[in-house]
């Protein structure tokens, strides 16, 4: 299965910061953001459109990029033969602005090979169709192109995917093609404070025959040992009862049996931790999650006064202030750490850094297909060219005369390096 996160990031770095923490809790496989950071999509692993409005990212080194592409406002990817599209459109264009916008996705779906695709973003567009409380055109012009398009919509419930203060809306939408509408489960919006007015959307991708992996699947892989055969299965034999013993049991005490003797290796699937968490941050973003829900609750009870409504919500932006004030700081004091190790040992933390770096472009794997077909061009099985060798004799050989001699002085050029008779231009 894959797991997804969809928000809009609403270009803030504090935002971004959040959004790792998220995915490396939920071990999220693919981020389908909305206007994204500019500055950071220069950063490994993006995948942006031409203007840099909306953007995917894949945090499992598991899921394979086989294709992409970009347009005016939206973003693909191909991977595990699913499409995926990550779509922003900002508010303030006219409708036929956004007719074209559509029009652009709508040939980027037709044209790709895939059946199966996944649309998700910020559409800025209100429509019952996705549980919101009123229609608007834009609203109205996307649900006629999902229809045509023969779209199915994944929202589920009425929770608002943007707040802000008493003001809410269900803007954030995720569609899928038929084929994929069942695979698609457990759609869901959180409250968890995100640094943004948008909140974060959930949802997961089965695998093709609609199962999870088994527990052998998932499982870890083991540290094996050579010299400690015999001892696993001298331990095999000991617990595996041929009379008693049926297929899942004999699992189990294989994994049981593998973690005791080999051990088991961490499972490593290309998320890594977020370096500057701290126990500090962890209780101020609980506590900003906390006030936000009582912003929330204050907002809509209908005793509360305006005063109530002020309180709650300066409450809150100082909360969410202190929290982006302290991964700031926090992250300056991890960058000095890496300063002073620097000036210790050159070949450590930043050096590894720094070379992880340069890989700006994010990879895309190639099929099998088509790796055997560039593999048959760089090495062709033709038959090879038989060169016809000439003995020369010694006395044919002419030897070189002063004329020569000058004429090759003459094209050494100055302030290079000499060779190996160590006689320079000059």
């Amino acid at each position: 299965m894959i797991s997804f996160l969809q928000i809009n990031l609403e270009r803030s770095p504090a935002a971004h910061d959040l959004a790792d923490k998220i995915i490396e809790e939920n071990h999220v496989d693919i981020l389908v953001a909305s206007e994204p950071n500019k500055n950071l999509m220069d950063t490994a692993g993006w995948f942006v459109d031409k203007k840099r409005d909306t953007a995917l990212k894949v945090y499992n080194k598991d899921v394979k990029v086989y294709e992409t592409g970009n347009g005016d406002g939206f973003v693909w990817i191909v991977t595990n033969e699913v499409q995926i599209f990550s779509c922003y459109i900002s508010p303030n264009v006219p409708l036929p602005v956004f007719v074209k916008f559509l029009d652009g996705l709508k040939l980027a779906i037709r044209a790709s090979k895939c059946t199966k695709y996944v649309v998700g973003g910020d559409f800025n567009s209100k429509s019952f169709y996705w549980n919101a409380r009123k229609e608007d055109d834009r609203g109205t012009i996307l649900s006629e192109w999902a229809a045509e398009m023969d779209l199915e919509i994944v929202n589920r419930g009425n929770k608002p995917t943007f707040v802000r203060g008493e003001s809410n809306s269900i803007i954030d939408i995720t569609m899928c093609s038929q084929n994929l509408w069942r695979k698609i489960t457990d759609w869901r919006v959180t409250d968890d404070e995100t640094m943004s007015h948008h909140q974060y959307i959930f949802y997961t991708l089965m695998r093709e025959n609609g199962q999870e992996p088994t527990e052998i699947e998932a499982s870890n892989t083991w540290k094996y040992n050579e010299t400690k055969k015999e001892k696993f299965m001298e331990e095999l034999k000991k617990k595996v009862d041929e009379e008693r013993t049926n297929a899942e049991d004999l699992i189990k005490i294989l994994q049981e049996t593998c973690n005791e003797i080999f051990g088991a290796n961490k499972k490593r699937d290309g998320r890594r931790p977020v370096y500057w968490w701290t126990k500090k941050i962890a209780e101020l973003r609980r506590k900003c999650h906390a006030q936000k829900r009582k912003m929330t609750r204050t907002n809509k009870r209908r005793s509360s006064t305006d005063r109530e409504k002020e309180d709650m919500r300066l409450r809150y932006y100082e909360l969410k202030r202190k929290l982006r004030q302290e991964i700031e700081d926090e992250k300056k004091r991890k960058w000095k750490e890496l300063c002073e190790d620097l000036n210790r040992n050159v070949w450590g933390d930043a050096y590894r850094i720094v070379c992880k770096k340069f890989k700006l472009l994010p990879s895309i794997s190639l099929k099998p297909e088509e790796k055997r077909k560039i593999a048959e061009e760089l090495f062709p099985t033709d038959e090879k060219m038989k060169w016809k060798r000439e003995e020369v004799r010694k006395e044919d050989i002419q030897e070189f005369t002063m004329e020569e001699v000058y004429e090759a002085i003459r094209k050494l050029r100055n302030k290079k390096a000499p060779g190996s008779d160590g006689l320079g231009g000059e």
